[in-house]
């Protein structure tokens, strides 16, 4: 399994807690499984249980794993929900991300 990229676009700091704005690149050895990641690659100490929000990629969905520090991608068919996408290279695959999690600066 490969390693995400991440390049955070934005951080806002609502409440007491962080939400980032990210873009994420799929690995080029995509296993299933998906894709490891940090919390630090994020810029935040913990991420939350509603940490991926959205992946605005087209073609494919963004599922998380927060207990395996993983993202799955799942391919759709004829607009729905298949399956999670098999060994495959992601490298040219990015989708906009939004995670919460706790403000490390608090």
């Amino acid at each position: 399994m490969g390693n995400l990229t991440v390049s955070v676009k934005r951080r806002y700091y609502p409440d007491g807690g962080k939400m980032v704005v990210a873009d994420v690149t799929g690995s080029s050895s995509y296993a299933t499984g998906g894709d490891s990641y940090t919390n630090a690659q994020f810029d935040l100490a913990i991420l939350g249980p509603d940490a991926i929000v959205d992946s605005g990629t087209p073609g494919y969905v963004l599922v998380p794993d927060l207990a395996n520090k993983k993202i799955k991608y799942f391919k759709g068919a004829a607009g729905l929900l298949v399956e999670e996408t098999a060994a495959v290279n992601l490298s040219a695959v990015t989708g906009r991300v939004v995670a919460f999690g706790e403000n490390p600066n608090i």
